[in-house]
């Protein structure tokens, strides 16, 4: 008896060593990953009203563009260049989070500039987030960034140059 559960606890120890983990399961990224390093880049200024913040961003404007977003962003590639959605005009729509990998802060702005949400999400949500109203622009950022830099929903403003 004392054999069976022994070999039962290898493979079963065997077996969890092999499975991939949710950390390094794939993504989806490496099939996209030469066109999230050459997506476009322009400067947005956010600005609490306190405090104004010129950020260089990664500008998602095409359905490829915001999968390759979705799927290869990391903390530091946010730090480095955060990711702009880009859906050309005022739209009602809902942002699906379920490929994000890392926790992010996500503002909603509109075509005037008006951040009309802001929302904070851990990695693997799994959710979809409805904002509140059309909006134009989705602001991904690392997490915390909005608090850091007092800009809050229905006060901050950004502007996309």
């Amino acid at each position: 008896m004392r054999v069976i559960i022994r070999r039962a606890i290898i493979v079963g120890c065997l077996l969890a060593l092999a499975a991939p983990s949710r950390a390094l399961a794939d993504t989806g990224c490496d099939s996209v990953r030469g066109v999230f390093l050459t997506t476009p880049r322009r400067n947005i200024t956010l600005d609490g009203g306190e405090t104004a913040v010129r950020l260089r961003v990664r500008v998602a404007n095409t359905v490829v563009r915001r999968t390759a977003a979705l799927r290869c962003a990391t903390v530091a590639s946010l730090v480095e260049a955060p990711v702009l959605f880009d859906y050309d005009r005022d739209f009602v729509a809902t942002q699906s989070l379920t490929l994000v990998v890392t926790p992010v802060d996500i503002a909603y702005i509109k075509e005037d500039g008006r951040i009309i949400a802001i929302t904070q999400t851990p990695a693997g949500a799994n959710a979809v987030y409805p904002p509140a109203g059309a909006f134009r622009y989705v602001l991904e950022v690392p997490a915390g960034f909005f608090e850091k830099h007092a800009i809050r929903e229905g006060q901050g403003r950004a502007f996309v140059e």
